[in-house]
Formats: structure tokens, C-alpha cells, sequence
């Protein structure tokens, strides 16, 4: 009888230690679980923060690569326009240069022409006139080209048609006076072609 009541107090024992045990198994797996629960949580929550953050920083990481990107097409405008305002500006002084040394060389020969007159060699006289007007035609200097037309209607009366003939011969176009008509004329401009036909007249009246 006391050995069945000391197999009775084991069994029970048994039981206890084996209900306590599945309670403490299923204390841990809630625990587990909670754990879980709380990592997922806690990881979305950090995905959160990272696309509000990418939120931010990508418009303002655009911005940034766009000012770049423009600070790079500025700089490369700035260039581009130096080099274009750089040839502009050689040109223009280039022309410039081209024109005061043209009507430097009319005046020279203007004056050769005055000594040739006075010792009366009146068909070089001419022909360095119309090289002085071509001179201040190419150097757009209108006021002497004016001066000089009014010494060549002068020289006109002294010479002959021999003479625009010979200097055509022996001498560069410009002391021609039908290359110096046709430049005036290919000017287009009104203040020479009004003058060109006065010169036509006088070259048709040589004998």
C-alpha cells in the first residue's frame, strides 16, 4: 500500500514537472515571438527613415548635380563667347589697321602726285592721283577721296588717251581709272557711284 502511494506521489509529480515545463515552453515562444515581432517593427521603422531621408537628400542631391551641370555649361559658354568676341575683335581691328594704312598711302601719293604735276609729267601726276582715290576708296576715308577727285578732273584737261592706256600697261591696277570706276562701282555705295558717272564722261572725252 505505501509502495502504490509512493508510485501515486511520482506519477503526480511526473505530471506537474511536465505541465510546468510546456508552460515554460510556451512562456518562451511568446517570448520568441514578441522578439520577432518587435525586430520587423523595428526594421520597418528604419526602412521608414531611410526613404523619408531619401526623400530629402535626392531632390537636394539633383539640385546639386544640376548646379554642377550648369556651372560646367556656363563656364563653357564663357569660353565660347571669349573666343568669339576675341576674333571679332581681331577682325575688326584688323580692318581698322587695313583702312588707316590705305589712307596713310593715299596721302603719300596724293603728294607725289602734286610733285609730278608741278614739274608737268601730267600722266604720272595722273596716274598717282587715281592711285591715292583707290588708296581712300579701300580706306572708306571719303574726304580725300573727294579732295583727290577734284585734282583728277583737273589732270584729265593734261592728258591723253595714250597716257590712260600706257599706265594701264605699265603699272598695278591701281593706277587704272577703269578698275578704280568698277571698285566705286562694286561698292554699292551712293556717296562714290554719284561720281561714277563723271568719271565715265571724262574717260570717253580723251582723244
Amino acid at each position: 500500500m505505501f509502495l502504490q502511494i509512493n508510485n501515486l506521489d511520482s506519477f503526480r509529480k511526473t505530471i506537474i514537472d511536465s505541465i510546468a515545463l510546456a508552460q515554460k515552453k510556451q512562456f518562451d515562444s511568446v517570448d520568441y515571438i514578441e522578439k520577432i515581432n518587435n525586430f520587423y517593427n523595428s526594421a520597418w521603422d528604419k526602412v521608414a527613415i531611410i526613404f523619408a531621408l531619401v526623400g530629402v537628400l535626392a531632390p537636394l542631391l539633383i539640385n546639386f548635380i544640376q548646379l554642377r551641370q550648369n556651372e560646367k555649361n556656363k563656364d563653357a559658354v564663357k569660353a565660347s563667347l571669349k573666343v568669339e568676341l576675341k576674333n571679332e575683335f581681331d577682325e575688326y581691328l584688323k580692318s581698322q589697321i587695313t583702312r588707316i594704312e590705305h589712307s596713310s598711302q593715299g596721302v603719300s601719293y596724293q603728294i607725289q602726285s602734286d610733285i609730278f604735276f608741278d614739274k608737268e609729267k601730267f600722266k604720272e601726276s595722273f596716274g598717282e592721283t587715281v592711285n591715292a582715290m583707290t588708296c581712300y576708296l579701300i580706306g572708306e576715308d571719303y574726304n580725300n577721296f573727294i579732295n583727290a577727285l577734284d585734282d583728277l578732273l583737273i589732270r584729265f584737261k593734261k592728258i591723253t588717251k595714250a597716257d590712260v592706256e600706257s599706265l594701264a600697261n605699265e603699272y598695278s591696277h591701281y593706277y587704272h581709272i577703269s578698275a578704280l570706276i568698277e571698285k566705286m562701282t562694286k561698292s554699292g555705295d551712293q556717296k562714290y557711284l554719284c561720281h561714277v558717272g563723271r568719271l565715265k564722261k571724262e574717260l570717253s572725252s580723251l582723244t
